[in-house]
């Protein structure tokens, strides 16, 4: 191959295409094209190629595309943004293929993100890979005066002025508006812990159910009824920890270390207790619920830091203390979350510890289940240009889609 020639190709796309490209990527992104905004219902984004009113086709108009090897096109791909990739896919119709292969591999990787935000961001967020150590950056949805409660089914819950909670997907450019909760007690910066899934027989309903762990509100969203629901109002008639879903049911823990099942009845809100013949007591009260594969975990965060991990044999109705997760890996959030991956050396990871995250740390620890710190990771601290600290605010799974059967959910 020609190395001149190439040099010269790439620098003709780059300078004709996508430079327009990403000096027009300000204009539409302050009009908010990249996502479609409705009521509990979601919609792709889509850039009609074909309609000549497009500042996409008028930038394509009378411009030939010269051809470039795959492996050069995947050297540009990789260097991008997820915006920019998007626009990527727009530029003509070799990179349009080349781009919805490369997405696809893309949103099939099982290796979680960790999602970062500035404190004071209107609508940029990052999203840092540990194991290709390289940050993607993102202009969301105007979300001033929005919290981040979680991300959760590749959406990312936000809770927002007048209990507003917005949910935008930003690897499908989709976003989802749901009216306020109905606890006015329930200010912003609250919610802190949200749990989204999807019904098994509809790609349109969902549940969400989001936490308020300062004041103990636990609150139900049914889109097939389009209402909130209080299921605990300052720990009455429970302090909910956390909520997973396992084998298509929402199970939720308490402070005491109780689990139910979350009643979808119009007429039972309400969790359904379950008896275990062993229950423990604990002294601390932060508990988290992990399901992985089918199976149920508990994870115990001392003040120390240090995790103890326990099984819950839902056949036998027991808890079980284990020392050993197999090939697995757990992935903690101390102020939000924890998941599990399994065959995590496929994607980068090592198995049978836990990756730990704070908000406000620099840092991820890798730690075995001795609580023996293996490695420390360093994250992006800041963001430029005026270095803006960057919180770590969850871990992000960027495939995964949870789903509840209604008929487990009901009596």
């Amino acid at each position: 191959m020609d190395f001149p020639y190439v040099i010269s190709t790439i620098l003709h796309i780059l300078f004709f295409k996508l430079f327009p490209l990403l000096q027009f990527k300000t204009e539409y992104c302050s009009l908010e094209f990249p996502f479609t905004s409705s009521s509990a219902a979601e919609l792709p984004f889509h850039l009609n190629m074909d309609d000549m009113s497009s500042p996409y086709r008028a930038l394509n108009v009378g411009i030939e595309s010269p051809e470039l090897p795959s492996d050069v096109l995947d050297s540009i791909a990789k260097k991008l943004d997820i915006d920019d990739l998007f626009s990527f896919g727009e530029v003509c119709k070799d990179w349009r293929m080349f781009h919805s292969d490369f997405w696809r591999e893309f949103m099939a990787s099982h290796a979680p993100l960790i999602v970062q935000k500035t404190p004071h961001a209107k609508r940029a967020c990052s999203f840092f890979s540990i194991s290709d150590e390289r940050i993607y950056n993102t202009l969301l949805p105007f979300f001033s005066g929005f919290s981040l409660a979680g991300f959760s089914s590749g959406y990312m819950v936000m809770a927002g002025q007048d209990n507003a909670v917005v949910l935008v997907n930003p690897f499908a450019r989709k976003k989802m508006t749901i009216s306020g909760s109905p606890d006015q007690g329930c200010v912003i910066d609250l919610y802190d812990r949200a749990t989204l899934a999807f019904a098994t027989n509809s790609s349109e309903e969902f549940v969400l159910v989001a936490l308020c762990t300062w004041s103990f509100n636990m609150h139900v969203y049914q889109s097939r009824n389009s209402s909130w629901v209080i299921y605990s109002r300052w720990g009455t008639p429970w302090r909910v920890m956390d909520v997973v879903v396992c084998r298509n049911t929402l199970y939720a823990i308490t402070d005491e270390a109780e689990i139910g099942v979350v009643m979808l009845n119009n007429n039972n809100h309400s969790l359904k207790i379950l008896e275990f013949s062993n229950k423990p007591i604990f002294a601390t009260s932060n508990l988290k619920l992990v399901s992985t594969d089918d199976k149920l975990l508990v994870v115990l965060v001392l003040p120390t830091l240090e995790v103890e991990i326990f099984m819950i044999d839902l056949s036998e109705m027991a808890w079980f203390k284990i020392e050993l997760l197999g090939d697995r890996a757990l992935f903690l959030g101390v102020n939000s979350k924890c998941y599990s991956l399994s065959n995590p050396g496929m994607w980068g990871f090592h198995s049978n510890c836990v990756y730990l995250i704070s908000r406000n740390s620099p840092l991820c620890k890798l730690v075995s289940l001795k609580n023996q710190v293996i490695r420390v990771i360093s994250l992006p601290e800041n963001r430029g240009p005026l270095g803006a600290k960057l919180c770590n605010i969850d871990w992000c799974f960027r495939s995964r889609r949870d789903e509840m059967d209604y008929a487990l959910h009901e009596e």
